[in-house]
């Protein structure tokens, strides 16, 4: 959080599960900073929970990990359309 600046990045990928604050509280504080920018969260949790507080705090996309192919192609789709 402390070398996010607004305007700074193109995007910002997380994981939902961190050490110190998690993944949620990140992107919380990214927005509150930054509206604009397109922030993927990585959770290996698929719950539907998980998923809904990601979107809910305001992330652009989340992935499902261990990736896969589709997963991946998604992700590579994405940066296209968004970066």
């Amino acid at each position: 959080i402390a070398l996010f600046k607004p305007g700074g990045f193109d995007l910002v990928i997380c994981d939902i599960n961190m050490p110190g604050p998690n993944g949620i509280e990140v992107l919380r504080k990214i927005r509150e900073q930054d509206s604009d920018v397109p922030v993927i969260v990585m959770t290996s949790e698929a719950g539907e929970e998980t998923i809904r507080s990601a979107k809910q705090a305001g992330a652009t996309e989340y992935l499902v990990k261990p990736f896969d192919v589709e997963a991946r192609q998604k992700l590579l789709q994405f940066c296209e359309v968004h970066v």
